[in-house]
């Protein structure tokens, strides 16, 4: 077995052990397969804060998706390539003449 085979069982047993919800070993050790573990830490971490839940494992699998979400929403901002103002396009063009093909950007 490998190494990475046994830090995701490690995880998976772990979280299920927290949550109380051992009948689903199984989907935390595809989840540990698949997912970022510092996801699956900060959403049983997160349950684990959480005072008086009906249902953990639901809880947690609703946090990990609203983790997951929102890291996806981030790393898309920061992929997204800056725009130029339209209202100020005027004001760029002047500043900017002669640098830059006008080809190049749409505006």
């Amino acid at each position: 077995m490998t190494d990475d085979y046994e830090k995701n069982k490690t995880l998976a047993v772990e979280v299920a052990e927290a949550l109380g919800d051992t009948d689903n070993l199984g989907y935390y050790i595809i989840l540990a397969k698949n997912e970022d573990h510092n996801l699956i830490y900060d959403a049983k971490n997160w349950v684990s804060d959480y005072e008086n839940p009906n249902d953990k494992g639901k809880l947690f699998s609703w946090k990990f998706n609203s983790l997951k979400a929102e890291r996806n929403t981030n790393i898309e901002d920061a992929n997204e390539s800056p725009r130029i103002n339209p209202k100020r396009k005027d004001e760029f063009e002047k500043r900017y003449e002669g640098f830059i093909d006008d080809k190049q950007w749409d505006f």
